[in-house]
């Protein structure tokens, strides 16, 4: 299951992490599970890439931005329709990933792919992640 904290601007970094390095983990792991692989990436990259249409949406209506007035703008039901959907993605997705990874013994692998499950819940993340990391075989 994702971090329920996951916000929106968090989303567009975790997404495109996860969509880039499950195919880069997995394909090497599996070639064999490549479609599947690529499926669950696609539909990451599209449920993300609606979260940041939302957010752009937001953003430019009127109104006092984050922090103008003390306190941070709330959400549009756009964007937080499209956050519902992208977490319910995302649990899916890592449900997927984790099968892959559990038939071939290397669950371990999770947080290189999910950046989330390698942080503590609630932090918030404002930068993409380190991607340096190469699997060891």
């Amino acid at each position: 299951m994702p971090d329920q904290y996951i916000d929106p601007d968090e989303i567009l970094i975790y997404g495109p992490f996860a969509a880039h390095r499950m195919v880069q983990f997995l394909e090497r792991i599996d070639p064999a599970c490549s479609p599947i692989v690529r499926y669950f990436a696609r539909k990451v990259d599209e449920a993300t890439a609606a979260v940041q249409e939302a957010l752009a949406c937001m953003r430019e209506r009127p109104g006092p931005g984050p922090g103008e007035d003390g306190e941070p703008r709330t959400v549009t039901p756009e964007v937080a329709a499209a956050r519902a959907e992208w977490l319910r993605l995302y649990g899916a997705t890592k449900d997927a990933v984790a099968s892959i990874l559990r038939l071939h013994g290397r669950p371990d692998l999770m947080p290189r792919i999910f950046h989330d499950l390698a942080l503590p819940a609630s932090t918030k993340v404002t930068s993409i992640p380190d991607d340096g990391s190469l699997i060891a075989n």
